[in-house]
């Protein structure tokens, strides 16, 4: 699916650059699409601080401390949303980000650095201006369905949700949807 969005000459440009730059044959990632390597691209660039990603380890605690788990969204929410960005989209995006492989990185860094540093208003406007044409399908409707799955739930018993920080900000953020459902929002810092 991916190597068939372009040319085999412009393919070979971007194998052999992110080779180079990642350490990640594209050839092993033909039948995906470019959403998804342009995501396990940001993954590589991004320094290997911790030994696993943050919701991995909050997974590994909770079942070490025998938690029930659950989603605020299906596999099939996420594969539908996947499924409905435009494929022309998709490539843009790939295409730019090869285009300057220092400013992606330099991005991404920064993202990493604002949400380290709590400065989720910062990056909630960074996601949403990056998202353009598709900042509906990936933040705003997602966050409705997040915000009923969390009431619902938490309805039920006290519970703990980890869930993107791009989610988070704006009024049509998570944390806004909750307030204006009666919730009281308190931030924890360590």
């Amino acid at each position: 699916m991916f190597q068939e969005n372009f040319r085999p000459k412009v393919y070979k440009k971007y194998q052999t650059l992110v080779r180079k730059c990642y350490d990640i044959s594209l050839d092993d990632y033909k039948r995906y699409t470019p959403f998804y390597i342009n995501n396990l691209l940001a993954e590589a660039a991004l320094p290997a601080v911790h030994h696993q990603p943050l919701d991995q380890y909050l997974w590994e605690f909770a079942v070490h401390n025998n938690r029930i788990m659950t989603g605020v969204e299906s596999l099939r929410d996420q594969i539908d949303i996947l499924q409905n960005i435009p494929m022309d989209y998709q490539i843009k995006a790939f295409r730019d980000n090869m285009k300057n492989i220092k400013a992606f990185r330099h991005k991404l860094l920064s993202i990493n650095a604002m949400y380290a540093d709590g400065q989720y208003r910062q990056l909630y406007k960074s996601t949403q201006k990056s998202m353009g044409k598709i900042r509906n399908l990936m933040i705003y409707d997602r966050n409705k369905k997040m915000v009923n799955a969390i009431i619902r739930m938490s309805d039920e018993k006290s519970s703990f949700f980890a869930i993107g920080a791009a989610h988070f900000a704006g009024n049509k953020g998570i944390l806004a949807f909750l307030k204006k459902e009666g919730y009281k929002i308190k931030q924890i810092t360590h």
